[in-house]
């Protein structure tokens, strides 16, 4: 799985991608740029791909076996929790400290006690074993 956390205007992701008892990579960027702002995944790989290639205009419709969760820290606004499953997106607003993933509870345990959206990626990634590798944060303002 993963660890995705959004604190204030940044969004954080860990790095690892996973296949069944195997660690396939731990330099995955799981967070990406869209028209709205930045989107970060939750899910297996795949499923990352296709909602990465949906957001960006490649896609129409949404395949049926999709289903994934992911965070947006829009341009300006609130953040979103998007859920997709059986063709449909569901996006609502989320608290500006959130977390999804496999790391999730640890994050948002750390967000609780003031860390930052890195530094709860990163206590995520000493006590999850779905999560793990290279740390990336981008921030509301890098978007252009």
């Amino acid at each position: 799985m993963t660890t995705i956390v959004i604190c204030g205007d940044e969004i954080a992701c860990d790095g690892r991608a996973t296949l069944g008892d195997r660690i396939d990579t731990d330099s995955l960027c799981k967070i990406f740029p869209t028209d709205q702002g930045w989107v970060g995944c939750a899910g297996c790989l795949h499923d990352i791909f296709i909602l990465k290639s949906y957001f960006h205009g490649d896609l129409d419709v949404l395949p049926d076996e999709l289903d994934c969760t992911a965070l947006r820290l829009p341009r300006k606004g609130p953040p979103k929790l998007i859920t997709v499953s059986n063709r449909c997106l569901v996006e609502g607003t989320v608290s500006n400290k959130y977390a999804i993933g496999s790391g999730a509870g640890y994050a948002l345990a750390a967000l609780k006690a003031g860390a930052t959206a890195k530094q709860a990626v990163k206590i995520a990634t000493e006590l999850d074993i779905r999560s793990g590798g290279k740390i990336v944060v981008k921030k509301r303002g890098d978007l252009s």
